[in-house]
């Protein structure tokens, strides 16, 4: 606004030095005006065109800070270009994070989960392992029960072998057989 309103005041400045140029000029042809109103005449065409020399050069200083403005203005847009294009790779980077974030914490509640379950397993493992091998101390107690039954139970079968082999061996001597031949056990006679 400021570029056209100076555009408008040095049109009309011009228009209004023309007009006094005019006059002035007509002032001279016709010999009529005085010499005092020629000079306050060229006063005022002088103070006029210095009014518009100086707001020439003022249209000229707007001119350049405008461009200076201007390219100021390009510089910063392209910055602030550059800044979304960075905010934007900055984004999808932190969005990424997030959802790497967001698996590895599933995966690492998924693996809890299983470290839970398989610490289950082996406290119930380990307490199977504890029944197993109370169970297989009961069984070494009781094998050791029924060797040793077996044991003096073979003794006892040896005893009664050994007590009716000399039974048998005395019936001999007294008087079953002929010549005094001992008399031969069997095979069943031994095992049984």
């Amino acid at each position: 606004e400021g570029e056209n309103e100076q555009r408008k005041r040095a049109e009309h400045l011009e228009e209004v030095v023309g007009r006094l140029e005019k006059a002035i000029a007509q002032l001279k042809e016709s010999g009529a005006g005085s010499s005092g109103a020629e000079t306050l005449l060229e006063k005022q065409k002088e103070c006029l065109e210095d009014k518009l020399s100086a707001i020439r050069e003022q249209a000229i200083l707007d001119k350049q800070s405008a461009r200076s403005a201007n390219l100021s203005l390009w510089k910063l847009e392209k910055e602030l270009e550059g800044l979304r294009g960075e905010k934007s790779i900055l984004t999808r980077r932190i969005e990424q994070a997030d959802d790497r974030v967001t698996r590895i914490r599933h995966e690492k509640e998924e693996l809890e989960f299983k470290m839970k379950q398989q610490q289950e397993t082996i406290v119930n493992k380990d307490k199977q392992i504890e029944d197993l091998r109370a169970d297989m101390l009961a069984l070494k107690g009781e094998l050791k029960k029924e060797r040793e039954l077996w044991s003096n139970s073979e003794k006892d079968r040896l005893a009664e072998k050994t007590e009716l082999i000399e039974c048998l061996g005395k019936d001999t001597d007294y008087g079953g057989k002929a010549e005094g031949k001992p008399t031969e056990i069997t095979a069943n006679e031994r095992s049984g």
